[in-house]
C-alpha cells in the first residue's frame, strides 16, 4: 500500500502545480479582439465614474453596460474577447444598482442584472471589483510595459464569457480587461 500512496501524492502534486490550486494560472496577458470600437490610441486617461470617454483605474470599481448581449439559461456572452469574437457592444460606465447575478474569485467580484425590450434585444449591466492581490498581478505584469509603461492602466474595455445558475450566481468562466484604450489585456476567472 505504502507504494500506491507515493504515486497518487505525486500526481496530486503534479496536478496541483500544474492548476495553480485553485488561483490563476500562468501569464493572463493578451492582445486582440478590440473592444466597443475603441482604437489603438483611444481615450486613455481622464475622470473617475466610468462615464463615455473615461476609464476605470485599476483599483476602482468598474461598471459596464452592455447591449445586444447574449443571455441563456446557463451562459452569459457580452463584449469582445481576444481574437475579435463580438457578442453585442459593452460600453464603459452605466448604473450602480439593478444587479440580479453576482460572482466571486482570486480575482475579485461580479454582478450584474439584465432587461430585455420589445425587440427581444438584452441589455446588462455590471459591476466589477478586482481584488487586491491581482491588482498587484496586473501592475506587476508584462502588459504595463507592452503599453509603453504609463503612469496609469485604465479599464476601457470589458469581455463578458460567464456561466450562471438558476440561483442567480455567476461562474466558471471570463472576464476580459482591455487597457488604456488598445486591444492589450488581462484576464479574470471566475
Amino acid at each position: 500500500m505504502l507504494k500506491l500512496k507515493k504515486p497518487v501524492l505525486a500526481l496530486a502534486l503534479a496536478l496541483a502545480v500544474l492548476t495553480g490550486c485553485g488561483g490563476p494560472p500562468g501569464s493572463r496577458d493578451f492582445v486582440g479582439g478590440l473592444p466597443g470600437g475603441l482604437s489603438p490610441g483611444g481615450t486613455t486617461s481622464g475622470g473617475t465614474g466610468g462615464l463615455p470617454g473615461t476609464c476605470y483605474h485599476v483599483g476602482d470599481p468598474v461598471l459596464f453596460t452592455g447591449t445586444g448581449i447574449q443571455v441563456d439559461s446557463n451562459n452569459i456572452y457580452a463584449g469582445t474577447y481576444p481574437g475579435g469574437e463580438h457578442h453585442g457592444t459593452v460600453t464603459m460606465g452605466g448604473p450602480s444598482t439593478g444587479f440580479t447575478h453576482s460572482g466571486t474569485s482570486y480575482d475579485g467580484l461580479i454582478q450584474m442584472g439584465f432587461s430585455q425590450n420589445q425587440q427581444a434585444q438584452i441589455t446588462g449591466v455590471g459591476y466589477l471589483q478586482i481584488s487586491s492581490a491581482t491588482q498587484n498581478e496586473i501592475n506587476g505584469s508584462n502588459l504595463r510595459q507592452s503599453l509603453g509603461n504609463p503612469t496609469d492602466l485604465c479599464v476601457t474595455g470589458v469581455g463578458v464569457n460567464l456561466g450562471r445558475t438558476t440561483q442567480n450566481q455567476l461562474y466558471g468562466g471570463y472576464i476580459y480587461l482591455y487597457f488604456n484604450g488598445t486591444d492589450k489585456g488581462f484576464t479574470l476567472f471566475f
